[in-house]
């Protein structure tokens, strides 16, 4: 059974919150249907003048006409809906009740923890197009089944029903080929791997631009009997900070292990598209399980989504990598052989070289193949021996705790949303040491 959360303190204003976004939704989806009319994907347009021509006299009068019709019912929802969001918590919390939980796990030796990141482009279709993707709703069934991944029966405990939306302040510790190429990292090596499917068993996936309402509820309802602990709809729309915000965050994070405290940072400074959204990070304390002595182990994740804009792409010089380990980076602006980068080029989405998880596989491990599908870096890398392409999705772990050391077994570059997103989704295999003293 889902249990979800309200954001609101009191019933009577997540009533009224749920009438606005009712009254809003026939607006939101007319305007939505008349950009896909006009925005079309190099696939569509790739079928003729036909479709286009037919879309821009049938579709854009028929849909402008039904939202101008809407615009009163909007104008009431959006009386509500404005104020509502300062009264509003900054993210939503999903719960899968299991009818019966298993004794919690002792956790000894070396374990490992597998996170997955993501990032989906599910915004509304009329502005996906412009990332040269459409049918948003169809993609999010798709990717929902790709990422419902079979594993073991999570560990629960009686605090899984304590309040997860609290105020409390979370530090950050942990973050967000089948051909196999051994990479030297520290004082030991891992692989790096170019993956058709996601890893079995994941605990944690962080996912970025899950913008849609509905594509975040099919994504809930799929991954709930895999990923009991959902955090969504994550950051404030409506007017703040002085402006106004047309979308959460797209921050969408899915546990199998219990959430235990959680806290949401805005990003004060956003320019252009990105000041559009409710940019920031996500900060979570996860129980993980128990020591032998029936101690408390656990974890901090934090899921963010940067600035979008090339123009301003200044991360590979971010102080942060003097923090955080990222198992890719060889240093600034230079990565790891193995590394691959991450961002497509959206005009090529659907060539033949990259639509299917099997040839885009076969593409990131050709050199020069690569060159032609992914996303050149910032600033360009003139060395055509070391070239990876524009790496911009990254999952981070810090390594400070001489007591409990983690070691990286594995980092996948993953082909299996091949044709559904302009990201290639990433995923770290993670050793925590638990020998010797477990007093945490």
């Amino acid at each position: 059974m889902l249990q979800c959360e309200s954001p609101f303190s009191c019933l009577f204003l997540h009533t009224l919150f749920s009438l606005s976004c009712v009254l809003l939704f026939p607006s939101y989806w007319f305007i939505d249907r008349l950009l896909s009319c006009v925005v079309l994907t190099s696939r569509e347009r790739s079928q003729g003048p036909a479709l286009r021509i037919l879309s821009l006299v049938l579709g854009v009068p028929f849909f402008l006409l039904l939202f101008l019709l809407s615009l009163p019912l909007s104008v009431l929802g959006f009386v509500f809906w404005a104020p509502l969001h300062r009264a509003r918590r900054p993210f939503c919390y999903q719960r899968h009740l299991q009818t019966h939980s298993p004794p919690e796990k002792i956790l000894q030796g070396d374990c490992l923890f597998i996170f997955i990141s993501a990032n989906l482009c599910l915004l509304p279709d009329g502005l996906a197009r412009f990332s040269n993707l459409s049918h948003t709703q169809h993609r999010t069934s798709l990717i929902s089944k790709f990422l419902s991944l079979p594993a073991e029966p999570v560990q629960t405990s009686s605090e899984d029903s304590l309040p997860i939306c609290s105020t409390e302040d979370v530090l950050p510790i942990l973050e967000t080929p089948d051909k196999k190429e051994q990479v030297k990292h520290g004082e030991g090596d891992f692989p790096f791997d170019v993956s058709l499917v996601f890893p079995q068993n994941a605990d944690f996936l962080c996912l970025q631009e899950v913008f849609d309402g509905r594509a975040s509820r099919k994504l809930r309802r799929c991954l709930a009997p895999s990923f009991p602990h959902i955090l969504y709809d994550v950051g404030p729309s409506g007017p703040h900070s002085g402006g106004f915000k047309f979308f959460n965050s797209g921050l969408f994070l899915a546990s199998r292990h219990p959430l235990i405290n959680a806290k949401y940072y805005f990003y004060p400074n956003a320019r252009g598209e990105d000041a559009l959204a409710s940019k920031g990070l996500l900060c979570v304390k996860v129980h993980i399980g128990l020591t032998e002595q029936k101690q408390r182990i656990v974890g901090y994740i934090n899921c963010t989504h940067l600035h979008a804009p090339e123009n301003d792409c200044l991360e590979q010089k971010h102080k942060l990598f003097s923090i955080y380990k990222d198992p890719c980076r060889d240093r600034a602006g230079r990565d790891r052989p193995g590394a691959v980068g991450t961002l497509l080029r959206p005009e090529s989405l659907y060539h033949e070289a990259v639509n299917t998880p099997a040839s885009m596989k076969s593409t990131l491990q050709s050199d020069a193949e690569r060159k032609l599908y992914v996303a050149p870096p910032i600033p360009q890398d003139d060395d055509d021996t070391h070239w990876t392409g524009r790496r911009i999705d990254y999952i981070l772990y810090r390594d400070s705790d001489s007591v409990h050391p983690v070691a990286v077994d594995k980092f996948q570059f993953i082909t299996q949303l091949a044709g559904l997103s302009d990201h290639i989704p990433v995923s770290l295999h993670l050793s925590l040491s638990l020998s010797g003293n477990t007093s945490l």
